[in-house]
């Protein structure tokens, strides 16, 4: 079995901010494969799928962010998957929007989600899709401030593009496995 997590903020408040990029592409992957999200017994939204070679629970953790690895720890826990076995789908404010990096293991890179699953799992092996969302620098903006905004209509049109093509990496991991997906996607820039 492989868990496949997507981080992001519950609530209206937070829908289509910069932050909730990993809700936004698990929410395409589940659009575009026909299946839905239902709540968990803990903080989660979750579903789950099989194909020939692959049963996946697929997770949106319902804690904000800054605890998002309390919910894939419990599951982990419960389904017996160990870290090696698990994907996690976020945002990364230091890429720029069109770009993306797939990584085995490692730190959380600043990124309190991606910290919080490293606690809660009391592992770092698991593998990250990192999307880029732009850094604030150009624009005057807090960074909390600017990673629960909402992105600019003149991002728009690239970032229907790149939730696409992180959807497309996701499937690829799953099928092609890590090294692959991280030849063909490391490199690339989605443009609108």
């Amino acid at each position: 079995m492989m868990l496949i997590a997507g981080l992001g903020n519950p609530g209206s408040r937070y829908r289509d901010t910069r932050h909730n990029l990993g809700f936004m592409v698990l929410d395409f992957m589940a659009e575009e494969k026909r299946f839905g999200f239902k709540p968990g017994k803990g903080d989660y939204e979750y579903a789950e799928t099989s194909s020939d070679t692959e049963r996946i629970l697929w997770v949106k953790p319902m804690t904000f962010m800054n605890n998002s690895g309390v919910a894939l720890a419990e599951l982990a826990r419960f389904y017996k998957i160990d870290a090696d076995r698990i994907l996690v789908v976020c945002d990364d404010v230091s890429l720029p929007l069109g770009k993306m990096r797939i990584r085995k293991d490692g730190g959380d890179g600043g990124h309190n989600g991606l910290k919080s699953v490293i606690l809660h799992l009391n592992d770092d092996r698991f593998t990250r899709l990192r999307v880029g969302i732009n850094h604030p620098d150009s624009r005057n903006y807090d960074l909390a401030d600017f990673v629960l905004a909402k992105f600019f209509p003149e991002e728009l049109p690239v970032l229907n593009k790149v939730i696409a093509a992180a959807a497309d990496a996701v499937s690829d991991l799953i099928t092609t496995g890590v090294e692959k997906a991280m030849n063909k996607y490391n490199g690339l820039v989605i443009q609108a």
